[in-house]
């Protein structure tokens, strides 16, 4: 089978999106896209707006906001590649977490063939 791999960012979702037409025009269809290091929805919307008006006083706090705020937007922007991607192609998608990990070990890939196994075992 095929199975394409690809980031929640516009250019990679365009570039799968163009490998996926091009592998149709060559009678072929990928079995699946793998999209990989999602941001997981870590704060609701009205979060979010709280978060916005805050005006906190020390470093750590203001360092603490902008990081929550970055990880708001960073998951709102990938958001809108998986629905582009799912808008392009009917493709099955098995969607990764990003690993907030210094290094990818044993543990980590546990966590994402947990994930990944049941999705592939379904495409069967």
């Amino acid at each position: 089978g095929i199975l394409l791999v690809t980031l929640p960012e516009e250019m990679p979702v365009n570039e799968t999106v163009d490998a996926l037409g091009r592998l149709r025009e060559s009678g072929l269809d990928a079995d699946a896209v793998v999209v990989n290091a999602l941001y997981l929805k870590r704060f609701a919307e009205s979060e979010g707006d709280a978060l916005r008006s805050l005006q906190p006083g020390g470093e750590t706090a203001r360092a603490a906001v902008r990081a929550a705020l970055s990880q708001i937007a960073r998951r709102h922007d990938q958001a809108g590649e998986v629905r582009r991607l799912g808008r392009a192609t009917s493709v099955p998608r098995v969607e990764l977490p990003f690993l907030f990990a210094p290094e990818v070990d044993v543990e980590a890939i546990s966590e994402l063939a947990e994930v990944v196994g049941p999705a592939l075992e379904g495409l069967r």
